[in-house]
């Protein structure tokens, strides 16, 4: 059972946040920066979708960046006022779960993918006293039925969970459904969201494209901020 304090926490989340936290959070962000690094933030953005090929699938592309995050990405909690936010996320690959979780859903929406975030608790497996607060996504995906209809899906994305996972996409926490994240220890609102399946589909892209990807948004991060003084 989840300690009674963190249930209220996300009763709270739910009746006095609510859906205005994640768009609360994100304009938050701007307010904080001048207009010099709102240029820098949004031109990192371009260049990072620019880097997904527009012929993929919106599958593909969700899992492309997916990949990509988790590759470059690292778990840092420091006294830094951007790990909460994107910001970090995008340009060193550090931060915490709540800096993936708008990239990520970010970077969806740049490329025409309906993404939200998720503000849930998660924790170590067996240790419900130590559960937090944690922030994942939900992607909605179009699917192609037998019959030729196409459907849309939701799936959980968590990139925070995995970090460090050899990342062949079967082990980690990409497009899965509300009962492999219910088992792997996350509680969420479960109302707002329905993800009945993970995803059987077999995901195909050259794996050395995220290596590639990620050399480049590297020096062109760099080359970016040294333009821009940052």
């Amino acid at each position: 059972m989840i300690p009674k304090d963190e249930k209220e926490a996300l009763e709270f989340l739910r009746k006095e946040v609510g859906n205005d936290y994640v768009p609360w959070h994100l304009e938050r962000t701007f307010r904080l920066m001048n207009q010099k690094e709102i240029e820098c933030i949004r031109r990192l953005i371009r260049k990072f979708t620019e880097m997904i090929p527009a012929d993929f699938s919106p599958k593909q592309k969700a899992a492309l960046l997916f990949e990509i995050l988790v590759k470059r990405g690292t778990y840092v909690d420091e006294e830094n006022e951007n790990r909460f936010v994107y910001v970090s996320a995008l340009i060193t690959g550090n931060s915490v779960c709540m800096g993936f979780s708008e990239l990520y859903c970010i970077l969806c929406y740049s490329l025409g993918i309906e993404c939200s975030i998720v503000i849930g608790f998660a924790w170590n497996k067996g240790l419900t006293e130590d559960a937090g607060l944690h922030a994942w996504n939900i992607v909605t995906l179009p699917e192609s039925e037998k019959n030729g209809n196409v459907t849309l899906k939701q799936y959980h994305v968590d990139v925070t969970w995995s970090l460090g996972l050899s990342c062949s996409m079967k082990s980690s926490y990409f497009l899965k459904s509300d009962q492999f994240m219910e088992e792997h220890s996350h509680l969420w609102s479960e109302e707002d969201y329905k993800c009945p399946e993970d995803n059987r589909e077999t995901i195909k892209f050259e794996k050395d494209k995220v290596k590639r990807i990620c050399h480049i948004l590297k020096e062109e991060t760099a080359s970016l901020l040294a333009e821009t003084a940052l």
